[in-house]
């Protein structure tokens, strides 16, 4: 298991990098992303490949490459100080991929923002985009969830 909390007014290069590199490829369901606006929390379920070790490489983009298992692993990413989810949604995700989605670049942190996209895209648009905006970073990264 692993856990990962962050917090922070700036914005922080390697921990965005940490991220992706956890949450590029995952696949989501609609149904498993949840936001509490009473408590401003975001709560987004995902599963991904099992990541067996990292191995050095200058050939690949950031000089790590992922060696993957055959298993898969549940994992959660929760966002607080929420003040607000914006969300696009295209029809054709929840008809023909049954309102699943694999995550493209990973969760993307900013300042203000915390985000993620579609890799199935039709006419060049992503078929679902969520942006999270929030008072400041306060993101947990939990494996190994239930």
């Amino acid at each position: 298991m692993m856990k990962i909390s962050f917090e922070s007014d700036i914005e922080m290069p390697y921990i965005e990098r940490a991220f992706y590199i956890l949450t590029e490829g995952c696949r989501v369901h609609l149904d498993d992303v949840h936001y509490d606006e009473a408590q401003g929390i975001v709560e987004i379920y995902l599963q991904r490949k099992e990541i067996k070790e990292y191995k050095r490489s200058f050939w690949f983009w950031g000089g790590v490459r992922r060696v993957y298992g055959h298993g898969r692993v549940k994992l959660l990413v929760r966002i607080k100080q929420v003040e607000g989810v914006d969300s696009q949604v295209e029809d054709s995700l929840i008809t023909e991929l049954n309102s699943t989605f694999t995550v493209y670049f990973g969760v993307t942190l900013s300042k203000n923002e915390v985000w993620i996209a579609s890799s199935e895209e039709s006419r060049g648009k992503n078929l679902c985009r969520i942006i999270v905006r929030v008072k400041k970073l306060d993101i947990e990264y939990i494996e190994a969830v239930g």
